[in-house]
């Protein structure tokens, strides 16, 4: 852990590490890093949605609020989305953005999942305990609606 680190989080060692060990990615030395790698992929992201980029012809342009037409012609560059994330002033994304946003590994930009509901059976159980441990082992949280089974014999 860096002095620098340390610096950022005015000295408390338990958010640095917090931090080190789960959303900084190789090389970033403190969360202005991870804010600038974030602000790159939005700013890629967002020079998509343009209205050439879209393909809009003139009548579906017309039918967008003024804000959505403003959208698709002046783009938000990669220092004003810095600017909105540094020191976690205005935006806090959820943990798996601010982990994988930009990021070169492959994961999910997601925190939770629902599966689907359990077959009233061992093998109906044991199937969605699968599904949930490997969304876990991927940082997910999983929700499942467990209804369809029957309740204890008392």
């Amino acid at each position: 852990m860096t002095e620098e680190l340390l610096k950022y989080f005015k000295g408390d060692e338990l958010a640095a590490g917090v931090w080190l060990g789960k959303y900084a990615q190789e090389g970033e030395e403190t969360p202005d890093d991870m804010h600038r790698r974030m602000a790159k992929e939005f700013a890629r992201i967002e020079r998509s949605y343009s209205k050439r980029e879209l393909m809009l012809v003139e009548d579906e342009f017309k039918n967008l609020s003024q804000y959505g037409q403003s959208r698709l012609v002046n783009n938000l560059d990669e220092d004003t989305i810095y600017e909105l994330f540094k020191d976690f002033k205005y935006i806090v994304p959820q943990g798996s953005i601010m982990s994988q946003l930009g990021a070169d590994s492959i994961g999910s930009l997601s925190n939770c999942f629902v599966i689907g509901q359990p077959e009233d059976s061992y093998g109906g159980i044991f199937q969605k305990d699968e599904e949930m441990v490997q969304l876990m082992k991927r940082r997910g949280g999983v929700g499942i609606d467990i209804s369809t089974l029957r309740p204890a014999e008392t």
